[in-house]
């Protein structure tokens, strides 16, 4: 630990006990108790870092902060992790060497373990040389440290193996520098590493990448640092694996990259002769810089009987069966000449029937090896799996996953979407069946999330739930058409992208608006038509605007990339992307808000909104700023300017939020970037720690601009800060999850998937049929893939994909119905049921001895005292949600409410209170009073007790205030 660590640290502590001595000065309470806490946890930290520095805890701790660059810069620079000499280093070379002898070690145990990949024989090679002086010598174990190698030869010849030895060699050599780390001093270190994975460029970015995130998943902490460090001190020796296995667009740069790491150290390579060749004469290998080819050549039919004679497990009757078998069947020879065919038929030739031998003797490779492959996954189920386990099952996910993704390497959880497919003539072909049923969940479940979301900050929690299910289904249909539609060739992508943008906010807004205005009351004034409300359609146009932000992006990417789950890619918030795209979007959605309400305000100027809210309030505002009141030729104007500020300020904070995730700079650092998609788990973990930073800052805000100016109160700031935190949960990522959960459930349900990965992604890895590559998976071998894709499922009941498919009829028809049941609701409770106030006065009581003269009026029947008690609550309209008998200040978003919707006479009151006022015998009525700080009333017999709601527009209101007496004659 350097020495600026420890006086940043020293400061820390210091800073905490001056903000202790700061914060007696301050009175404003949660100020003092947020300096409290900063105080406790800054000198907490500089305390335990004292006296415990090399803690785990604190190195974590300390990783995290670094990522800060103001903390960065206060902890000072890390010695001990980045430089290249001292014990430290070495103690990492260490670490590396294990998790290198790990990674051959998981590969020789699933090529040795079963019985039949146990004979481990020579290969027959042919060297040839190449320029350098290291690489002119066949004797590779003396110049591991700088040959240049390609270890060539066909497909099961034995590539792998024999750069696995090389690696193990050098290992064994090494093996005393895991305990005595001095030793490892100027000593290279061998990295294993398989290029199958390879998505990009090769450089050091990826590969410290693969480093890290294949360590990773063997739980091993090996930082990007240290290896950067490592792989810069050229103190390692590579061993690339398949590299006629990457892509063609990778390659020429891929072996470009060995070449030039070649001039510094030892690289070694395994490579298909074919594809070899193919460099070699596209000169591609730099001939200043060829490398040694070390070529496995097919084995020779002598060999292959000396071979089988060596064997000490068999006896000598079955080995001279074998060798009787294969003499004179130069079919069949030629197949044995490669070692993974070699390997096969010895380990499972005691199992072979009568056909399959006959089948063998003149069969093409492609036979040979579906006869030998299937006796070996027999063999290696019955050794390997327990006997209750579902064969068939996991015979058909693991068939299903070679014909979907070929030899490429995967992960398991982001080939889902390449499943909503089907078999045909042995092709994978689109299922859209499936895709549109998947398509339709995912937006109805998506959207209904936002909804809820959107409530929570402008309402109450499920107030758009039927608007979104609505929202969602509109979302499926104008994608389904989008994504249906061939790309016009000539317009620009980005206009056409542009244009199909547009066209969804316009359709959201309309539909989700209409459905909003049609499915709640209002006062008679306030309806533009006897079924409509113009001033309801509002929460509806936000909820419209929200969704079209969210899905507009996704649907267009889906269309660009053909991906049905997009993967999160996330480098890190970029503040001029989010303000640029946030302050766009939300310029637009002010103009299309500002221009419908010029056009409400004509075509509805007589509701109460219009005519005693929107027109005084604005008035009040100018004239409070301004001095002047605005002429009737301006209301036009300061209409439109306030729905856009209003539109604005809010759509503006969402998408801020939103679009920060995206960095639209190009970033020349592949290595750098960071998939949220790797896992479910990391999904949702990305997603909830940026959902949490985000909830807390609205919280923070919303405390300094509302709370602390009078206005709003803290049930409204968490209430927005939840639902802004949904909201950032699936932009971050919980739109992944949430999508790929659905597909599972969806796969699972068809028999293609298992509902849960990891028992069979065990069973398989415990088979050695599909093992790591890296951090990703991959087949065994290239055979394997291919016995597996030409396996046929037309006769497995597991699977069910025909094109007319009952349950997926019945699927539809379910969610179909659900979400018409929502649909239905709204009207349902509107119309079909007493949800909503039928008079002003929907109070329930509990009163001892009296008559009920009105609905508001009740005049008591005897002398008494009463306890009295109020409670329920009731949703006051869309905007100002929930109320208690206690009234309300709070409308939108917490702001005040203005009282043009109070009670005429009644706007010093609070708004939607439960008021009461008692006549006594012989005198006039006294003042209305809250009936919630009502404890205990002395009544008269005939008093009289009136109540009302402070509520002019009681149409739209739903639930009930519950006002209770009991008899108390004990009390005073």
């Amino acid at each position: 630990m350097n020495n600026r660590t420890n006086l940043s640290r020293l400061a820390v502590g210091l800073g905490a006990i001056l903000l202790l001595l700061i914060n007696t000065f301050i009175s404003d309470g949660l100020i003092k108790q947020l300096c409290n806490v900063i105080a406790v946890i800054t000198g907490s930290y500089a305390l335990i870092a004292k006296i415990w520095p090399r803690a785990p805890f604190i190195h974590k701790l300390n990783y995290e902060l670094r990522k800060y660059a103001f903390f960065d810069i206060l902890l000072g620079e890390v010695k001990d992790e980045s430089s290249t000499t001292g014990e430290p280093f070495e103690k990492f070379k260490s670490r590396v060497l294990t998790y290198t002898l790990e990674q051959i070690t998981n590969r020789t145990d699933l090529i040795n373990s079963p019985e039949i990949f146990s004979f481990d024989f020579g290969v027959d090679e042919k060297f040839k040389e190449g320029t350098k002086p290291e690489n002119k010598t066949k004797d590779w174990k003396s110049h591991l440290n700088k040959q240049f190698l390609f270890i060539t030869g066909i497909s099961g010849s034995g590539k792998t193996f024999e750069l696995i030895k090389r690696v193990h060699f050098l290992c064994q050599q090494l093996m005393p520098g895991l305990t005595e780390h001095e030793l490892l001093r100027q000593k290279k270190i061998p990295l294993y590493i398989e290029l199958k994975s390879l998505d990009r460029k090769l450089d050091h970015h990826w590969i410290v990448d693969y480093i890290s995130k294949s360590a990773a998943v063997a739980n091993k902490s090996l930082s990007q640092r240290q290896i950067t460090a490592l792989l810069t001190s050229n103190e390692v020796i590579y061993f690339f694996d398949g590299v006629d296995e990457v892509l063609q667009q990778y390659r020429d740069d891929c072996v470009k990259q060995m070449i030039k790491l070649s001039e510094d150290t030892g690289v070694h390579v395994t490579c298909r002769k074919k594809v070899f060749k193919e460099l070699e004469n596209m000169n591609i290998l730099s001939r200043e810089c060829f490398p040694a080819e070390y070529f496995l050549k097919p084995l020779s039919i002598e060999w292959v009987k000396e071979i089988i004679l060596a064997l000490t497990d068999r006896p000598n009757e079955e080995k001279a069966e074998m060798i009787a078998f294969i003499t004179n069947k130069p079919n069949l020879q030629q197949h044995m000449s490669r070692p993974i065919f070699l390997n096969l038929f010895i380990g499972v030739y005691h199992n072979l029937s009568t056909e399959e031998k006959r089948m063998l003797e003149s069969a093409d490779e492609d036979a040979t090896m579906d006869v030998l492959w299937t006796n070996y996954e027999d063999f290696i189920v019955k050794k390997k799996l327990p006997r209750d386990s579902d064969v068939l099952a996991i015979r058909t996910i693991t068939v299903w996953l070679a014909k979907i993704m070929g030899y490429r390497s995967f992960f398991i959880e982001s080939i889902q979407p390449f499943w909503l497919s089907r078999i045909e003539g042995g092709e994978v072909v689109e299922y859209k069946a499936v895709q549109r049923l998947y398509f339709l969940a995912t937006r109805i479940i998506a959207s209904v999330i936002i909804g809820v979301a959107l409530s929570c900050i402008i309402s109450t929690p499920f107030a758009l739930l039927s608007g979104s299910i609505v929202g969602g289904i509109t979302i499926a249909i104008f994608a389904g058409l989008y994504n249906g539609r061939p790309t016009p060739t000539r317009m620009p992508p980005w206009l056409s992208s542009l244009l199909f943008s547009l066209g969804m906010i316009l359709t959201l807004i309309l539909v989700c608006g209409a459905y909003q205005g049609l499915t709640l009351p209002r006062a008679p004034e306030e309806m533009a038509t006897p079924y409509f409300s113009a001033t309801e359609c509002w929460p509806g146009v936000l909820l419209g605007i929200t969704l079209s932000t969210i899905f507009s992006y996704r649907v267009i990417m889906e269309k660009i990339k053909k991906q049905y789950i997009l993967p999160v890619e996330l480098f890190h918030f970029d503040w001029p992307h989010a303000f640029k795209y946030g302050l766009s979007w939300g310029f637009t959605s002010g103009v299309i808000t500002g221009s419908i309400a010029i056009y409400v305000r004509h075509h509805y100027a007589k509701t109460v909104f219009i005519r005693k809210w929107l027109v005084p309030y604005l008035q009040k505002i100018v004239i409070k700023f301004g001095g002047v009141k605005i002429s009737d030729r301006n209301i036009d104007i300061a209409i439109f300017i306030y729905a856009f500020l209003v539109t604005f300020f809010v759509a503006s904070i969402i998408i801020v939020l939103l679009a920060g995730r995206y960095n639209d700079k190009i970033e020349e650092d592949t290595g750098k970037k960071q998939k949220l998609n790797y896992g479910i788990k990391e999904s949702r973990r990305h997603a909830v720690i940026h959902a949490v930073k985000v909830g807390v800052l609205v919280c923070v805000l919303y405390y300094f601009v509302m709370i602390r100016m009078g206005m709003g109160n803290w049930f409204f700031s968490f209430k927005i800060s939840f639902g802004i935190a949904v909201l950032a949960f699936l932009w971050f990522g919980g739109m992944e999850v949430i999508n790929h959960r659905i597909l599972r459930i969806n796969l699972y349900f068809r028999g293609i998937a298992p509902l849960d990965y990891s028992p069979w992604v065990q069973s398989q890895q415990d088979m050695g049929l599909i093992i790591p590559t890296g951090f990703q998976m991959k087949f065994y071998h290239t055979t394997l893939a291919g016995y597996y894709m030409r396996y046929k499922l037309a006769d497995n009941p597991r699977i069910r994909l025909k094109k007319k498919n009952v349950k997926d009829v019945f699927l539809y028809c379910l969610l179909l119905s659900i979400c018409l049941g929502f649909f239905g609701l709204p009207f349902y409770m509107r119309y079909g049921k007493d949800t909503y106030w039928k008079s002003k006065y929907e109070v329930h009581t509990v009163i001892p001895q009296v008559k009920q003269e009105t609905d508001s009026t009740y005049r008591f029947l005897a002398d008494q005292k009463l306890t009295v008690s109020t409670g329920g609550h009731v949703v006051v309209g869309t905007f100002v949600g929930y109320t208690s008998p206690a009234g309300t200040t709070c409308g939108f978003m917490g702001m005040p409410i203005d009282s043009a919707y109070n009670v005429e006479g009644f706007g010093a009151y609070r708004h939607a209170a439960l008021l009461y006022r008692i006549k006594r015998q012989g005198a006039a009525w006294s003042k209305y009073r809250y009936a919630a700080d009502l404890r205990l009333l002395k009544v008269a017999k005939n008093d009289e007790l009136q109540l009302l709601v402070n509520d002019k527009e009681w149409q739209n209101n739903s639930g009930h205030y519950q006002l209770s007496m009991t008899v108390c004659d004990t009390c005073k």
